[in-house]
């Protein structure tokens, strides 16, 4: 094993379905229209699943879907 992998411990596969996590937060947007960031994240299990929230918001963002506003 690597030293950069070692410092992680275990690192575990997890699935996860873009397109049900895209519409997931699609639904999220519609149900309340304006919220933080770390609210969506609020249950989100895993790392994994935390980067591909992150990364489908950047792909709603860039097709039009939803507009991100910063403090």
């Amino acid at each position: 094993m690597d030293p950069i992998r070692s410092k992680f411990g275990e690192i575990e596969k997890e699935e996860i379905n873009l397109n049900e996590k895209m519409s997931y937060i699609e639904e999220y947007v519609m149900k309340y229209k304006s919220f933080s960031f770390r609210n969506l994240l609020d249950g989100q299990c895993g790392k994994m699943e935390m980067i591909v929230t992150f990364l489908c918001i950047l792909e709603l963002m860039k097709i039009g879907k939803i507009n991100i506003v910063q403090d």
